[in-house]
């Protein structure tokens, strides 16, 4: 595996943590742990087992829509309206930005113990996991824990919001590294077979569903439909579309004109 590419992973990640935590998508939150098994994605360079998927989240009553800029390179009117509200450098508008950039969650194919014949299912989760699972894989000691024959299992579990050790207004998701390595399956067919069979989830056109360049802009355009004679309160008639976002910051006020701004991206 090539830690170089895990090394840059980690410093952008570091740099631009998304905040706040993912959700596991294939068990329920519960403090009822977990052992799983990450398993090397053959359609990532060198099997790495990390799919990145940035996301825009509640935006104008859609609770997730993957970004096509960020995911895919591809051209993204959600994120050119986030740019613009950038370049204002008002408070308001900096809200606005970080409300409509996309955050990243992060994927990997796995196992579960003990429920081997299920095959393959998608864990997500955030910035911290990501970030000491990283760390994990480059240093020497532990190594490639998706390695198929000398990996090592994870358990994973969720503390609820409010329970004791959790100091954040979310559930709070918890991992652990085996001490011990071991063979990812018995018998090396049955590893054959579970690789070969594995879909391309980023790019299969269903688990991660990329919209048209057309739909993100009617999207956009209801952002931006507000009514000509109450142009000054713009930024509160967008918000109403977007969950507050907690990691917010402030910036120096401008007079700048929100709705001129919009008014001019949708020509």
């Amino acid at each position: 595996m090539d830690t170089s590419k895990l090394a840059k992973r980690l410093a952008r990640l570091q740099e631009k943590s998304s905040g706040g935590e993912g959700k596991n998508i294939w068990f329920k939150s519960g403090e009822e742990k977990t052992k799983i098994r990450q398993v090397p994605y053959p359609h990532e360079v060198n099997g790495e087992p990390f799919i990145e998927v940035y996301f825009h989240f509640n935006v104008a009553g859609h609770r997730s829509i993957v970004c096509p800029k960020m995911t895919h390179g591809q051209p993204c009117p959600i994120c050119e309206l986030a740019e613009e509200f950038k370049s204002m450098g008002n408070k308001d508008s900096w809200k606005m930005y970080k409300k409509l950039a996309p955050k990243l969650r992060t994927y990997s194919p796995v196992i579960v113990r003990g429920k081997e014949d299920d095959g393959i299912k998608l864990w997500g989760y955030g910035s911290t996991i990501y970030e000491s699972l990283l760390e994990k894989y480059m240093d020497p000691e532990w190594g490639d824990l998706s390695d198929p024959k000398s990996g090592r299992d994870l358990t994973v579990w969720t503390i609820k919001q409010g329970s004791t050790g959790n100091d954040t207004e979310f559930d709070k998701p918890k991992m652990d590294v085996s001490p011990n390595s071991s063979p990812m399956l018995t018998k090396k067919s049955d590893i054959i077979k579970l690789l070969e069979g594995m879909p391309n989830y980023l790019n299969d056109g269903a688990t991660f569903p990329v919209r048209s360049y057309q739909e993100l802009q009617e999207i956009v355009r209801k952002l931006a439909d507000v009514d000509d004679e109450e142009e000054d309160d713009v930024p509160s008639k967008i918000e109403k579309f977007i969950v507050e976002d907690s990691s917010d910051e402030d910036d120096d006020d401008s007079d700048d004109d929100l709705s001129a701004k919009l008014k001019k991206l949708l020509d």
